[in-house]
Order: structure tokens, then C-alpha cells, then sequence
């Protein structure tokens, strides 16, 4: 058994180094670092990052209470927004910890760079829903990601991300609204059940002014600890 273990991790390895070379479209991304910072006091939940989307710096603060209620602003430049939203409260604080846990361990870290294929599962954990009207997003990225925020347990890296998507499409003519969809997934090697990333499949489905789908969009962020 050892030994099918060891070879099935020689060729997730060897696998890893494949998806390197041809860039994949998964992002994979460890905790957030110096740019985010958390603090829990009285078991209140706030978040401090700087994100980048289009170019701009974006300065995102989300304030969660033990209920799950959230208050989120979002200031790039001299333009700044406010949302109010509600979130899972025990799936932030996992999350939390994870990320915790995976700044401390190198191993963690490495398995990051391990082929995201056959020799793994998902499991679902969470998933949350978000509407985005044209009159809220096509203001700028830096609004979507406040929406997005009040609504999703994603760390602001792979919330930027989806902002950014969810901008590019609702600038189109012909998109009335959106609704954005985080599919939260723990994932874990077959062949000895450990841990080896969290996957997030960001889902962005557009309508017409009438209610008419248009089209839809996923994209996969991967996150050692969460």
C-alpha cells in the first residue's frame, strides 16, 4: 500500500510540473499574506485587504458579526461603497483557521504546486448565491467585489478575481442582471484522504433586462487552507 501511495505521488508530481509548463487556467494561491489581515474581538469578524483588479488598487474591509451579518466597504480611489449582506459565520471561521494552519506549514504550502486531477475529490461544503443588477455592477469591479463580498466566505484574492469576470460581462448591452454563484469544495487526495486544497467554482450566470439567460461563465480558484 505504501508503495502504490509513493507512486501515485511521484506521478501527481510529475503531473504538477505538466500543468506548470502549460500555465492551466486553475489559479492556485496560498493564504492571502502582508495585504490581508484579520482581527476577532467578542467574536466580531473584521478583514482588512488590499486587492487589484483592472489595474486598481482596491482597499476592501468586511466587518462580520457571530450571526453571519456582514457590512463591507469597498474604496478605490475617491469612489468608495457600502454593502450589507449575510454569510456563513462557522464556514468564515474555518476558514480562518485553515489559513492559520497552512501559513505554518510548509507541507501544506507545497502540495499547492500538485497536479488538480484524477487523484483527487471534492467535497461540497458551502455554496452561496448573490445577485448583481446592471445599475450595481457596471459601476466598476471595485462595487462588484463589495457585493460579492457580503455574500461570499472566499478570502478577498479569489473574490477580486470573480469581480473582475462578473465587470467584464455585465458592461455588455445586452446583460440586465447577474447572478453569481461560490461553490466552496474541500478536496482531498484518493489515495491516503488527506487534505490538499480548498476549490472554489465561481459561477456567473447572465440574463437580459427580461429575465432571459444569456450565458454563463465558471471559473476554479484553488486555496491551500481555505
Amino acid at each position: 500500500m505504501k508503495l502504490k501511495n509513493k507512486f501515485q505521488r511521484g506521478i501527481a508530481l510529475i503531473l504538477s510540473l505538466i500543468m506548470i509548463l502549460s500555465c492551466s487556467v486553475m489559479n492556485v494561491i496560498a493564504a492571502p499574506s502582508g495585504e490581508y489581515n484579520i482581527s476577532i474581538n467578542d467574536n466580531i469578524v473584521t478583514e482588512n485587504a488590499v486587492i487589484y483588479i483592472d489595474g486598481q488598487t482596491v482597499q476592501l474591509t468586511r466587518v462580520t458579526q457571530p450571526g453571519g451579518k456582514t457590512l463591507v466597504t469597498t474604496t478605490s480611489g475617491s469612489d468608495s461603497y457600502t454593502n450589507y449582506g449575510t454569510i456563513n459565520y462557522q464556514e468564515l471561521l474555518k476558514r480562518i483557521e485553515s489559513e492559520k494552519n497552512a501559513s505554518s506549514s510548509p507541507n501544506m504550502l507545497m502540495r499547492a504546486d500538485t497536479a488538480h486531477s484524477s487523484n483527487c475529490y471534492h467535497t461540497v461544503i458551502a455554496e452561496n448565491s448573490v445577485t448583481v443588477t446592471r445599475a450595481e455592477g457596471a459601476t466598476s469591479a471595485a462595487a462588484i467585489a463589495g457585493i460579492l463580498a457580503s455574500a461570499f466566505t472566499a478570502n478577498p484574492v479569489i473574490i477580486a478575481k470573480v469581480a473582475k469576470a462578473a465587470y467584464d460581462k455585465i458592461r455588455k448591452s445586452d446583460i440586465g442582471y447577474e447572478e453569481v454563484t461560490e461553490q466552496v469544495n474541500e478536496v482531498y487526495f484518493k489515495a491516503d484522504n488527506t487534505y490538499y486544497t480548498h476549490c472554489y467554482h465561481d459561477t456567473i450566470k447572465c440574463y437580459d433586462a427580461f429575465g432571459h439567460y444569456v450565458s454563463s461563465y465558471t471559473q476554479r480558484h484553488q486555496a491551500v487552507g481555505g
